[in-house]
């Protein structure tokens, strides 16, 4: 078995290919500008029975950083260092192809191949993706497609992104129609009405 840190560390490299142009900001996660308002993301994540997935998705400058702290759940992601995922693909993203996941079980070797093959598939997928989501009304189409998985297991949900690109888009009553039928609570309604909009939009 691969332990952790140096499962990281080999996945690591391996990315190098897709990351070598974005800039680390955290352990396993690295991003670059897709526009102003946008961020292209690529993340580490662990998963159940020592294995390992490459997602990539998007941040959006509108959409609050999720927290479970209600004092940092107003905060909107300003700078590259708070850049979280709001929009992603990964294995439980609505009709997600078959992806390869990255087990630490049989050593090394392994482990290298896994990665390789994982590489390749985000290499191959993830630009047209971003491309896709390029601009708020590009991740606003997004959003509504992946919002109708009714086991959304994300958070924030795809429908929640949903209704903050709808209120950056200027649409304040269908973001709060959408943002009720997401389920959020209360003080997550309170943020539309703060969601940052360029002065030339």
């Amino acid at each position: 078995m691969v332990p952790a840190p140096r499962a990281r560390e080999l996945i690591g490299h391996a990315l190098q290919p897709i990351v070598v142009d974005m800039q680390a900001v955290r352990d396993d996660v690295w991003v670059r500008p897709l526009s102003d308002e946008i961020r292209a993301v690529v993340q580490i994540d662990a998963l159940k029975g020592a294995q390992y997935d490459i997602n990539y998705g998007i941040c959006g400058a509108w959409v609050p950083v999720s927290s479970t702290s209600r004092s940092r759940i107003s905060r909107f992601p300003r700078t590259m260092k708070q850049t979280t995922m709001h929009l992603w693909v990964d294995h439980f993203t609505l009709d997600a192809e078959p992806r390869q996941w990255i087990s630490t079980l049989d050593g090394e070797k392994a482990l290298r191949r896994q990665a390789h093959k994982a590489v390749q598939q985000v290499m191959v997928r993830a630009p047209a993706w971003w491309r896709s989501v390029a601009t708020p009304e590009g991740v606003l189409a997004e959003a509504r497609r992946q919002g109708r998985n009714h086991v959304d297991i994300h958070y924030p949900r795809a429908r929640t992104v949903a209704a903050f690109t709808l209120a950056r888009l200027g649409d304040l009553a269908q973001a709060r129609s959408e943002l009720s039928a997401a389920g959020e609570a209360e003080e997550v309604h309170e943020l539309l009405p703060r969601v940052p909009i360029p002065s030339s939009s």
